[in-house]
């Protein structure tokens, strides 16, 4: 009977073993892994987006289209991949950056509407019914 706290002091001591799976990189590190440093002239690339329950995410996405595995960013259990082509190959949807909407023109131009009035405050609610003594 003197085991049985054996098994939550085990428990604990593999915590700490988890915590350090995913580790950040140190200060100053440069991701070497991206897009611009890894497809050449002509290729498109594709930030590819895996982690430790499908690693092979990435692969079966690229299985037909002629692109080819660069490299993996660094994280044990979520991590990126990129996977260059050429420009010709049945491309992957490219992550471009947001551009703003552009407004649309109308025939008219509108007036600027004035700002409508504020709600008016809350009432304050009504006070507690005192409590007749015993």
């Amino acid at each position: 009977m003197r085991f049985r706290f054996l098994l939550p002091l085990l428990g604990l001591l593999w915590v700490p073993a988890l915590a350090a799976a995913d580790i950040p990189p140190p200060r100053g590190y440069v991701e070497k892994c991206t897009i611009g440093r890894q497809c050449h002239k002509g290729e498109v690339g594709d930030l590819c987006k895996a982690w430790h329950g499908d690693t092979q995410a990435c692969s079966r996405k690229h299985k037909d289209d002629g692109f080819e595995f660069r490299c993996q960013t660094s994280g044990a259990s979520v991590w990126e991949e990129v996977w260059c082509g050429p420009k010709k190959a049945k491309s992957a949807p490219v992550a471009k950056p947001d551009k703003p909407a552009k407004p649309e023109k109308s025939a008219k131009p509108t007036k600027p509407t004035k700002p409508s009035k504020p709600a008016p405050p809350p009432e304050p609610a009504p006070a507690p019914a005192p409590v007749p003594a015993p």
